[in-house]
């Protein structure tokens, strides 16, 4: 990992997760709350050109991807070697908890936007 990634890695988490971040407190607010004005202020907004680029599925999905496996690196070392005909798997855990916020952050967030689009798009067929 770069110096310029390593120094600014939090930054860079935050960036990449803040549209994830928006979608589902926007989603959570209206599902939960009934605040309608969040949809339409969305709509309103999705009608310029660089704000749909930002939150577009790619962007959505793949930053938290990225937060999370940039934050892994970060905190956790895995080591695999073979002995004696045996694998052995060692995992390390550094004590880094500006790495551990975002890489919980980001797997929530990528739990919750999979389990939506995956019950939003199930279908019971019948046989």
């Amino acid at each position: 990992m770069s110096l310029y990634v390593e120094r600014n890695l939090r930054l860079i988490s935050v960036i990449l997760i803040l549209p994830a971040v928006i979608l589902c407190s926007a989603g959570i607010l209206y599902s939960a709350f009934g605040w309608n004005t969040v949809n339409d202020f969305f709509g309103g907004l999705m009608a310029i050109p660089w704000f749909r680029h930002i939150f577009s599925p790619a962007i959505v999905l793949g930053g938290p991807v990225i937060v999370f496996a940039l934050n892994f690196r970060a905190f956790c070392h895995v080591q695999a070697q073979r002995a004696n005909g045996e694998w052995l798997l060692r995992l390390g855990i550094r004590r880094r908890p500006g790495n551990l916020i975002p890489f919980v952050a980001a797997g929530l967030l990528l739990g919750l936007l999979l389990s939506y689009a995956f019950v939003e798009n199930f279908q019971i067929v019948p046989r």
